[in-house]
């Protein structure tokens, strides 16, 4: 096998198993991205600081929100992040209904904290078509405060 086709056979099996996905930008309702989800095997989503406070767990077809501490934060549901009580709190770019302004540089992650006890949210509400007073961030930092 020649050099070009172990480099494409390479490139196929990282593409495939997903190492080579890109990371997801969350905004505010503001059009500011104040999160990210990293393409890593926990899904981790890191304030754009470099701060991981929540990962998502795959649940009925959605995703859950989950703290670090483990806490229920929402759900992300078609690239809209909703609160507890339904309401949106931030979204994707290709979610995104108004301007989002542009990415700035993310600086290096911080090193995850472990995955706290599993705190369960009573029941999933109606989504809402409208937006929370929680900012995005906010929510977030609920993940690694007790």
């Amino acid at each position: 096998m020649g050099p070009m086709r172990v480099l494409i056979a390479l490139l196929c099996c990282l593409c495939s198993s997903g190492l080579m996905a890109q990371e997801v930008a969350l905004f505010g309702r503001e059009g500011k991205a104040v999160a990210y989800i990293a393409a890593d095997v926990d899904r981790t989503i890191y304030l754009w600081g470099g701060e991981p406070v929540a990962y998502l767990a795959a649940s009925a077809g959605d995703f859950e929100i989950r703290g670090f501490n483990g806490q229920h934060l929402g759900w992300l549901v078609n690239g809209t992040v909703y609160d507890g009580n339904g309401e949106a709190v931030g979204v994707t770019k290709r979610a995104a209904t108004f301007f989002t302004e542009w990415e700035p540089y993310k600086p290096f992650k911080k090193a995850k904290p472990l995955k706290g006890l599993l705190r369960y949210q009573l029941y999933k509400p109606y989504w809402r078509t409208s937006w929370s007073d929680t900012p995005l961030d906010e929510l977030l930092r609920r993940g690694i405060s007790d």
